[in-house]
């Protein structure tokens, strides 16, 4: 007679982030801490679910499926460049665009509502880390461009109909911004613990 035996309930961790360089801060974490220390975002950190790191793990599979497309599609154009050090934070660009004067195209996956407007606390954290790599992407000389690129796909919707739902936002912002914005995330780079990451 078969049978089944539950061995695991969690994804196992086979994302590219996690073999990031976990010897200095990563942009990403500063801007989680800076959020949970304001009280605007939930610390998930010392949950004993599994629903997070799941969470965790398919958005990160969807970022790089995404890629892989994007790459496959268009072969000459969009690209990775791998993880960036500037001031001393890990930086992981999705994709570069070539053939766009604003080259930062950064993919996300929202377990939230596509009803959740773009000021709320949760998507403002993906658009400070698309700011942030625009900022150094300029930096370096890599563009000269203050309109990165932001692809969100809500896999629960509007959590009405449950339908998948996408969204492609272009940001705009000034050079002053996004030196401002950058200064704070060095400012707060000493919240993250390194090895804690």
């Amino acid at each position: 007679m078969s049978s089944w035996h539950l061995i695991s309930d969690t994804l196992p961790s086979l994302s590219p982030q996690l073999s990031r360089d976990l010897t200095i801060p990563h942009v990403s974490d500063i801007i989680r801490l800076i959020g949970i220390r304001a009280g605007t975002l939930k610390d998930y950190s010392q949950s004993s679910s599994p629903a997070p790191r799941n969470k965790m793990e398919l958005g990160v599979i969807f970022e790089e499926g995404r890629k892989h497309q994007y790459r496959q599609f268009y072969p000459n154009r969009f690209f990775s460049i791998g993880e960036i050090v500037f001031d001393g934070i890990g930086l992981n660009l999705d994709m570069i665009d070539s053939w766009n004067d604003c080259p930062v195209h950064e993919f996300k996956c929202s377990w939230f509502s596509s009803n959740r407007p773009m000021d709320d606390p949760e998507m403002v954290k993906f658009q400070d880390q698309v700011l942030a790599y625009q900022h150094v992407t300029n930096e370096l000389g890599l563009s000269e461009c203050t309109a990165p690129h932001l692809e969100i796909v809500y896999p629960r919707g509007n959590y009405k109909t449950n339908d998948v739902e996408a969204r492609h936002w272009v940001g705009k912002f000034t050079r002053d911004e996004m030196k401002r914005h950058w200064e704070t995330i060095v400012n707060h780079r000493h919240l993250v613990k390194i090895g804690d990451q």
